[in-house]
Formats: structure tokens, sequence, C-alpha cells
């Protein structure tokens, strides 16, 4: 399982658009919906156009391999875009085959593998799933959201999807020490003020 970086991401993506064949351009647009909207590749790689509604930036999942995987998810604009081109085509599919007239591609780990030889770099197509989970929750997206837009029946699987990364460990740590800083702190003025308030004499604090 590998969560990718940013960096990683765009040098995949910048080689698929660099090198753009006809293989190279259907797994830049899978990869994409994958990273964008946590989709299963055989769910992408599925999905008719009668299952997109762009007026309103929807689609759904009609084939998964479970009955919760059968959703509706709000698209991303770049997800809307990749989708919307690819409506123009001529098939009910958003990934037509073209070697197998009147169906949907079915696999792409070939030229998939052929990118990460160039690139020097190893990972299977899944990980851009368990990335977008992993995003998902650093956003700050509850477990039991992100269990039913990943499909997931159970949230123990959701939870085995996330890797919170080393950088958003460390914010959160930084975070919860700016927190505990701000409570010593907020404590200390008050005992402050408490103290104050006591050594004014009476008459005083009358006056």
């Amino acid at each position: 399982m590998h969560i990718h970086t940013v960096n990683e991401e765009r040098r995949y993506f910048q080689f698929l658009e660099q090198h753009s064949v006809t293989e190279n351009r259907n797994l830049y647009d899978l990869g994409r919906l994958m990273i964008n909207q946590g989709l299963r590749p055989d769910e992408a790689m599925a999905l008719e156009k009668s299952a997109v509604d762009l007026d309103h930036r929807l689609l759904w999942a009609t084939k998964s391999k479970t009955k919760k995987g059968l959703r509706g998810l709000k698209l991303t604009v770049e997800s809307w875009q990749i989708v919307a081109r690819r409506m123009g085509v001529d098939s009910k599919w958003i990934f037509p085959s073209s070697r197998r007239p009147g169906q949907h591609i079915t696999k792409l780990n070939c030229p998939h593998d052929r990118v990460l030889a160039k690139l020097g770099m190893k990972f299977v197509l899944y990980d851009f799933r368990h990335t977008f989970a992993t995003r998902m929750v650093e956003a700050g997206i509850d477990l039991a959201t992100l269990k039913d837009v990943m499909g997931h029946t159970d949230i123990r699987t959701t939870m085995r999807y996330v890797h919170v990364t080393r950088e958003h460990q460390d914010r959160a740590m930084e975070k919860f020490e700016a927190e505990r800083l701000r409570i010593e702190k907020k404590y200390e003025e008050d005992q402050r003020r408490q103290a104050s308030a006591i050594s004014i004499p009476r008459t005083e604090r009358l006056n």
C-alpha cells in the first residue's frame, strides 16, 4: 500500500500528459477519477453515460463488488471536466474499449507498468484510492462519511485504507502543542488576575 506525495502524483500524471497515446489518456483520466473521487478502478472503467448528471455534477457507481458500493458521488471540478469531455465519445461507456466494440475497458495494468518502469516508481493503480482516503481524513472528513463515499459496508474496512502521512502527523502535533500552550497561558493569566484581585486592600476595592 502506497500513499502518494504531491510530487509523486505530479510526476506520474505529467508523464502521461507528455506521452499522450490512447492508453495513456485512458490511464490519466482513470487515475484522476480515482484520486479525486475514491472510485475503485473497475467502478470507474464500468461507468456509463447514463449514470452521469453533468448539470448537477453527480455520478453513480452502478457496478460495484458490494451493494454499499452502489452510490452517488459529487464530482470535483476536475472530475466533471474529465467526464464531460468523455461524454462526447460515440459509446454508452465513459471508458469504451477500442479492442472490444460495444464494451468498456477492463484493465490498464500493462500501460501503467510501462509508465512506472520509465519513471522508476512502484505502486499499483489501487493506491490512488488509498491516497484519496488518506487525504480525505487529513482534510478533516470523518470516518463515517468517508465510509459511505468509499462504498464500504464496515467502517473497519475504511480505517484500513487510511494511512496518515508523516507531514500530517507533524502538523497535528504542532496544533496540539499550540493549543496546550494557549490553555496553559490562559490559566496563568487567570491565576495572576485572581492573585491581583486578592492583594488589593478591601477599602480600595470598595472605593
